[in-house]
């Protein structure tokens, strides 16, 4: 039996009852399976409580005690658990005595044993007498896992009273349990926890209902006609798709990047919490720049400035200009390898439309700005225009713009051994052209000198920051020397910060040496190489990096690899390792950093083998 429009237009060409009844019911389906997996049904958290309005049930915890608290995750994601400690011990604290609090996966009822995501431990003698005491964590975790929360107290006595209250609805579990000394306690241990909620979105809605109408008119309209042909608009629509193909892939793209910014927007990390948050708080406060809150530059604080004024919720408004740039980066990078390329190449412009979408598709890029509220694509943004601005010898211009990303962030000074390295090179600009930087860096300050800084102001930021870390050599970046150990904290870090520095120093003296005898010609490609090359091997062996300072160079790689896919295995596993450290810091995924470390010097020695034989090419060729 063959099936037949034909037919089935007879049958229901006078039905319009059953039409009808079709289109309800698949509007019907499309309500209760397509809306909330757009996001429309949202969870609503329960009115916020403290331990101050009574509603709170205390526990007593004693040497060897654990009080475990088990939950399941209903949401994507988790971000703050609130702990309210009391101490009511009339007795002597010792300078041990502690309570730890621990975070650990899936169900665990004793005092030992499990796997711990993270562990926080709080000094008795932090807790004021009688009063009450306030812990803060911030944690993502998973969709649909079990995670146990778990307090014990160490060398005290039965003194404290640990509450941790709040609403748990949609969080805990039915089978949520509370023990004590592994047995059973018949109350429920509460947390306050502070979660991320998808927003409703009319965009959304939209959509929904933009789809809906499309499926019930083709029904129609098959059902009407009993034909599937394609129409005159569809006809139209394909040959403008057809004519402006790439405008539209570079708007959907932008338009995919955005939606997927925008479902990080409400995750709250460890360093809005302790610094942004606070800071924007602060420079609300005091109405101007009068005082130096932080340790992040006069622009940077100009902005926050600025932002107080309009009322935005400053975790967006934060979020927001990092992305701007995100935009910034990626449009300059797929500019930088349209020129590179060169019109002689076919694939000219689809190779910048790739640069554009995989950087501004990046999980790191995307990360940093949108989950993290960091702000490294900005001084990204400005090396990559001053490569563009170099590849056609505007040197003015890339002074310009190089001291632009300077007034943003210290890490800028990682390009500066190229910048150096062509200079010396090239001969083409003076010495003094050096000077534009710090020029830009006071012009830049020019609101907070207005309101009262010195004109050293913007330099003795960067300097008060190199003694943030007094004891540390590596911060979560698995460079050469965590090859020793995960955490390099020691005493002797200031004879190993300056070895370190001496080391670095050495092999980029090396490096520039070859390239200099080589008589390399530092534009085009080359020059995108020997940008990476030096800024790499800085973030590898210079002390106290952060995971996040590797962004130049892991950018870099992909326009690299857009202009020779045979570096496609290096810039992906350089993505590769900065994503891991990423998601150590964001959501406590056990990353081994000794490990990553290995994996980051091959690298390293693949990209000088790579550089040495594109050298050796490049030398053939002029020959």
């Amino acid at each position: 039996m063959s099936f037949n429009l034909k037919n089935l237009k007879e049958k229901f060409a006078n039905q319009k009852y059953i039409k009808a009844a079709l289109v309800a019911l698949i509007t019907i389906i499309a309500i209760i399976y397509i809306l909330p997996a757009a996001g429309i049904y949202t969870i609503i958290p329960d009115d916020e409580k403290r331990p101050e309005t009574g509603d709170y049930t205390l526990f007593e915890i004693s040497k060897d005690n654990a009080l475990c608290q088990t939950f399941t995750a209903e949401t994507r994601r988790l971000y703050s658990m609130y702990f309210y400690m009391l101490n009511l011990s009339d007795a002597e604290i010792s300078d041990t005595a502690c309570v730890k609090i621990q975070l650990l996966k899936g169900s665990v009822t004793s005092s030992t044993g499990g796997s711990v995501i993270e562990s926080h431990t709080v000094l008795m003698s932090d807790i004021p007498n009688g009063e009450w005491f306030e812990e803060i964590y911030n944690r993502s975790l998973s969709k649909g896992k079990t995670y146990t929360v778990r307090i014990t107290a160490a060398d005290c006595t039965p003194s404290v009273i640990v509450s941790t209250s709040g609403s748990t609805l949609d969080i805990l579990g039915d089978g949520s349990k509370v023990y004590g000394a592994s047995e059973e306690i018949s109350e429920s241990l509460l947390m306050d926890m502070r979660y991320a909620i998808p927003a409703p979105s009319k965009i959304r809605l939209l959509a929904s209902a933009i789809i809906l109408v499309i499926a019930a008119l083709s029904i129609w309209r098959i059902l009407s006609t009993g034909s599937c042909s394609i129409s005159k608009p569809e006809n139209m629509l394909i040959d403008f798709i057809s004519k402006y193909h790439m405008i539209i892939l570079y708007v959907v793209i932008a338009i995919a990047a955005f939606g997927a910014r925008l479902c990080m927007f409400d995750d709250i990390s460890g360093d809005y919490m302790e610094c942004y948050g606070p800071w924007y708080d602060e420079i609300k406060a005091n109405g101007d720049l009068s005082g130096l809150v932080g340790d992040y530059t006069l622009p940077y604080q100009t902005f926050v400035l600025l932002m107080s004024k309009t009322g935005i919720n400053p975790l967006y408004g934060y979020k927001l200009f990092s992305v701007f740039f995100d935009y910034l980066l990626a449009t300059g990078s797929a500019i930088l390898v349209h020129m590179i390329t060169g019109k002689e190449d076919h694939y000219q412009k689809y190779k910048a439309f790739a640069a554009f979408a995989i950087v501004l598709l990046s999980p790191l890029v995307t990360l940093n700005s949108a989950s993290w509220a960091q702000c490294d694509a900005i001084y990204t943004s400005f090396i990559v225009l001053c490569l563009i601005c170099l590849e056609k010898k505007q040197y003015f211009l890339m002074f310009v713009v190089y001291g632009l990303a300077f007034s943003f962030k210290q890490q800028a000074i990682l390009l500066l051994p190229f910048v150096f390295l062509v200079w010396f090179v090239t001969r083409a600009f003076s010495l003094l052209y050096f000077a534009i930087i710090p020029l830009v860096m006071e012009i830049t300050a020019i609101p907070g000198l207005l309101a009262g800084h010195s004109l050293e102001t913007p330099f003795s930021i960067y300097l008060d920051q190199q003694a943030e870390f007094p004891h540390s050599m590596t911060l979560n970046y698995p460079g050469f020397f965590s090859l020793l150990a995960e955490d390099m904290s020691t005493p002797n870090v200031p004879f190993f910060k300056t070895w370190q520095i001496l080391f670095t120093a050495s092999i980029l003296l090396i490096l520039c040496a070859f390239l200099y005898l080589k008589k390399v010609e530092l534009k085009g490609k080359m020059m995108v190489v020997c940008a990476f090359i030096t800024t790499y091997t800085c973030v590898l062996f210079l002390p106290v990096m952060h995971e996040r300072y590797g962004m130049i160079y892991e950018i870099l790689a992909i326009i690299i690899m857009l202009l020779d896919i045979k570096f496609a295995p290096i810039a992906i596993t350089l993505n590769w390792i900065a994503l891991c450290v990423y998601c150590k810091y964001l959501f406590a995924l056990p990353v081994n950093l000794p490990h990553l470390a290995i994996v980051n010097t091959i690298c390293y020695l693949a990209a000088l083998y790579y550089t040495y034989r594109m050298i050796e090419a490049s030398a053939k060729a002029q020959k």
